[in-house]
């Protein structure tokens, strides 16, 4: 388990799509192809890496990493998804930080 590095990309996932101004659907493409694209399941907790795969299956699902498809991609992803992923981030970030003190604890 790496989970400082897992604690530092959500951290700055979390900061640029708070500090952004753009649509939650850029945010979200933004995530996935910048701090998304670092982690595996292996830098989670084991009971929170599930939570990751689900997230990581729903938004390669929306988003296919394909050069040239990022924005075809993003127009079909539609607001409420997009707000829908942004909260499971969160939350999954949430959830690490509160592992991460009781391990500490």
């Amino acid at each position: 388990m790496r989970l400082n590095n897992c604690i530092a990309r959500l951290s700055e996932c979390i900061f640029e799509m708070a500090q952004s101004s753009e649509s939650s659907r850029k945010k979200v493409l933004k995530a996935f192809v910048k701090q998304f694209a670092g982690l595996a399941s292996s830098d989670f907790p084991p009971e929170l890496s599930r939570q990751l795969g689900e997230i990581f299956s729903e938004m390669k699902k929306l988003l296919p990493l394909m050069p040239g498809n990022y924005h075809a991609s993003l127009g079909k992803l539609s607001s409420s998804v997009a707000t829908r992923l942004i909260k499971k981030i969160c939350s999954l970030y949430t959830e690490v930080l509160q592992y991460d003190l009781h391990r500490r604890n």
